[in-house]
């Protein structure tokens, strides 16, 4: 058993195809093949299922699966922590982040970072909320960002700058200019919806629930995974939307959009790091969780929704 083997396996199952991970991990698919029979010679047992609807773990694959992302974490955490030594030259930062951070936030504290890093190769998976936690708590990546805190005894979460939800319409709008709105008013007028498990609409189901209301009695027009999505449609139709003021704040000071407030309804949170409770953070995790601590957030902070026109 080597370490090529498990990164082929490893590729596999993140790519549900031969193909696709020897395209993702710059080989042939006979080399790939190779490997994961050697893989399979060395544990005794067959790992992976081919069938014409793609590739399946085995039972024995299921339980080899986590030992091989764990082993191979310890190798980059082995090598990071070498490369370390020599001023960051070299390495790997494998992060994660649900819509918000992953659109507005990150973009350019990476690029910022990657300035001062050219070496380190970085890699940013954007989905929803849910998804990050489970990247990062299965090993696939070391650092999440998210913007809610769930319990989970084998994540931490830390909180490193603070986000708004405003509510969102087209100029035009019949709420356009309105310094604040109702619930009642929200829930009369059609809306779109991030879709269910990302951070937003956990955020305003939470937030409507404590303040009696509901989006079950809501006229939902759309329902979107992510939130460019959600502002390309407030472009396009007569309907409202509740969203991150990051998401919308260049589109407001352009006069493409307008944006309100929910009148008594504290729709603030906390964008989180996740991280897996054992296992310690790359050299290259730990720099840039720093970087961005001390550097990044200290001068690109959240702006105020302000007036409700921009």
């Amino acid at each position: 058993m080597n370490f090529p083997q498990l990164e082929a396996f490893r590729a596999i199952v993140l790519e549900g195809s031969f193909s696709r991970a020897a395209e993702k991990l710059g080989l042939t698919q006979p080399t790939i093949s190779a490997q994961i029979q050697s893989l399979e010679r060395s544990v005794g047992v067959r790992l992976i299922d081919r069938s014409a609807q793609g590739v399946s773990l085995t039972q024995a694959g299921q339980v080899f699966l986590p030992y091989a992302n764990q082993l191979l974490s310890t190798a980059i955490q082995a090598q990071d922590a070498i490369q370390g030594l020599i001023g960051m030259t070299h390495g790997h930062l494998d992060l994660a982040a649900s819509s918000v951070p992953g659109q507005y936030l990150l973009p350019p504290a990476l690029s910022e970072f990657k300035e001062r890093y050219p070496g380190i190769r970085v890699t940013l998976t954007v989905s929803n909320s849910h998804e990050v936690r489970r990247l990062v708590r299965d090993g696939h990546t070391e650092i999440g960002f998210v913007g809610d805190c769930l319990r989970d005894d084998r994540l931490i979460h830390e909180a490193i700058t603070r986000d708004e939800l405003v509510v969102v319409m087209r100029p035009g709008h019949p709420l356009c200019g309105r310094e604040s709105i109702s619930v009642t008013e929200l829930l009369a007028h059609p809306l779109v919806l991030r879709e269910r498990g990302s951070a937003t609409r956990s955020t305003l189901d939470r937030a409507l629930t404590e303040a009696g209301g509901s989006l079950e009695n809501a006229s939902v027009h759309l329902e979107l995974g992510g939130s460019e999505a959600v502002r390309l449609a407030l472009r396009a139709a007569d309907v409202l939307a509740v969203v991150s003021n990051w998401a919308v704040r260049d589109d407001v000071e352009r006069g493409w959009l307008c944006r309100t407030r929910l009148e008594g309804i504290d729709l603030t949170r906390e964008i989180f790091v996740v991280r897996r409770v054992h296992g310690d953070l790359s050299i290259a995790g730990k720099s840039f969780l720093e970087f961005v601590r001390t550097v990044f957030l200290a001068r690109y902070s959240q702006t105020p929704a302000g007036r409700p026109g921009g």
